[in-house]
């Protein structure tokens, strides 16, 4: 069931080409034009990860108070203490030693059992693993919500036919929920995540294998994330790394040197992904 998205959405994606070149003339100077790789992180980035984050537990926890019966309010604390302990095993994991699929798919099924547990539930779904991921579908379905500045960049840099992609370390069910909730989906070239790539967003394995799928040199992609670790992880394998710091807590003084850029909107996004696409040679008189 890895990377199968539970209301069998069917997902088609454009397939990924090698980067073309456009090339325009200018009086004595010609310039070339590169068609990038921009990637995009899911929530945070395109997607509002504070309103998610506020709205997610009371949402889960109001569907299984529906489908279980009981006192919403008891679901949501059982639900939250079930949360907490999947982030702290998630967030403690060494990749080097296993993989995406196996940690998320033992974890998805830990949080439904020990809601269930918590509360007192007996009768059990038979696919409790399948169940969690239907659930995660129908819960960001409900509650992704863009950045206002999310569409038009997106529009602006597909306009300049660069090729926008989503980076996630969710799995594929859950880009495809929100992003289709939110408008964006059929507007992506691809989607990479945590059950795609069945590694962490910050090991440079998922990044290798993101170059692998896409066939484009290292020094063609951008990626923009409000994660430091998963923009060093990016840069490690020669991903241009450009954080976004929509509140601009960090001063650029204070950036760690594998970061570019720092942008507090992605309405900055596609001015500069045309500035550095431009690459100026002279052009030899006849």
């Amino acid at each position: 069931m890895e990377g199968q998205n539970p209301n069998q959405t069917r997902l088609r994606l454009r397939a990924p080409t090698t980067a073309t070149l456009a090339i325009s003339f200018s009086w004595s100077r010609h310039y070339v034009r590169l068609q990038m790789d921009v990637f995009l992180d899911l929530w945070g980035v395109l997607l509002d990860e504070n309103k998610m984050n506020m709205e997610y537990n009371e949402r889960a926890s109001s569907i299984l108070a529906s489908r279980f019966g009981g006192d919403p309010a008891k679901w949501l604390f059982a639900y939250n203490r079930a949360w907490e302990s999947y982030r702290r095993r998630f967030e403690a994991t060494d990749w080097d030693r296993t993989s995406w699929s196996d940690v998320a798919g033992e974890l998805d099924v830990r949080l439904i059992s020990e809601t269930l547990d918590d509360i007192g539930v007996e009768s059990r779904p038979l696919d409790i693993l399948r169940f969690s991921r239907s659930l995660e579908f129908e819960v960001v379905s409900s509650v992704a919500r863009c950045h206002p500045d999310a569409p038009g960049a997106v529009r602006r840099l597909r306009e300049k036919d660069h090729r926008v992609h989503v980076a996630t370390q969710a799995g594929e069910w859950n880009a495809i929920g929100a992003l289709e909730a939110s408008g964006l989906l059929g507007e992506v070239h691809g989607i990479f995540s945590g059950s795609s790539q069945n590694t962490s967003k910050n090991t440079g394995r998922y990044w290798t294998k993101v170059l692998e799928r896409t066939g484009s040199p290292s020094g063609d992609c951008i990626l923009v994330d409000d994660r430091l670790d998963y923009l060093e992880a990016a840069a490690s394998v020669g991903i241009a790394a450009i954080l976004m710091d929509r509140e601009e807590k960090t001063a650029r003084s204070d950036l760690p040197r594998f970061v570019q850029e720092r942008m507090s909107s992605l309405a900055l996004l596609p001015p500069y992904v045309e500035s550095i696409s431009r690459r100026s040679e002279s052009r030899t008189a006849d």
